[in-house]
């Protein structure tokens, strides 16, 4: 078996519960890292550092061969020009990483895969802008797991779409957490889905490279359907066939 490659997972940043009292902590969720080791990588977490941003992207992204961004809190309106005052509470922190991670990984044609959040951000990273709140108003809320607010409903893959062949089929039922997404598509990016009511479910670099965002959380539908795993296989295949790449021409790995 080939060795696995690195996945870099970014995360957020929480205060967790102890018996002294409350930690300042870096947390990302073991849906994350579970899927990507099943897809046969290794997972890494990629911590946001105060005050930290392009110089921390250049230093993770040496040792990883590709990128996952996890979902969590809402990005700034800052990060793409809005000036509304946020809906949550943001880390800005984290939203200035992210976007070197995206722009630096982009620029060294390594795979990339955003969940939620992270597919937002690939948005933003490219020049796009979110929606500050929308709703599949027409899908029923539920609770589901240890989440409330969840929505699963069906979406149409558009024809030679990257998530279409990942997905491998012409449609997929997804599990939404979102109360934002896309409105302005960024430079260089193509929508590879939309919901029903038009709100973009996924989009995808136009280049030949793999770059891939998603709103749903596949990683939280495996158990009921393990064809949701196929996200990070392809991640992960990609990271492994860049990997193999550069080992034939010297490069590092």
């Amino acid at each position: 078996m080939a060795e696995r490659p690195t996945i870099g997972l970014t995360g957020g940043a929480a205060h967790v519960p102890i018996p002294e009292g409350r930690l300042d902590a870096h947390y990302v969720g073991r849906a994350y890292t579970a899927a990507i080791w099943r897809a046969g990588g290794s997972p890494i977490v990629l911590p946001a550092v105060d005050g930290a941003g392009a110089d921390l992207a250049r230093a993770q992204l040496e040792g990883v061969d590709g990128l996952v961004l996890s979902g969590g809190v809402d990005i700034g309106p800052e990060a793409y020009g809005a000036d509304w005052p946020p809906v949550q509470p943001v880390d800005e922190d984290r939203d200035r990483l992210e976007v070197e991670l995206v722009r630096e990984a982009v620029r060294r044609g390594m795979p990339v895969l955003g969940i939620c959040r992270g597919m937002q951000m690939i948005n933003v990273a490219f020049g796009g802008t979110l929606h500050r709140h929308v709703a599949h108003d027409d899908v029923e809320a539920r609770s589901e797991d240890t989440f409330d607010g969840v929505r699963r409903h069906v979406i149409p893959l558009l024809p030679n779409s990257l998530v279409r062949r990942v997905m491998g089929r012409d449609s997929v039922e997804i599990l939404c957490l979102h109360h934002q997404a896309p409105a302005l598509i960024g430079a260089g990016l193509t929508v590879g889905a939309r919901a029903a009511d038009g709100i973009v479910e996924s989009v995808e670099g136009e280049g030949d490279g793999f770059l891939l965002g998603v709103l749903w959380h596949p990683e939280h539908m495996y158990e009921s359907s393990p064809l949701q795993d196929r996200p990070y296989k392809a991640l992960v295949a990609a990271a492994l066939a860049r990997r193999v790449d550069r080992s034939a021409v010297g490069e590092p790995a």
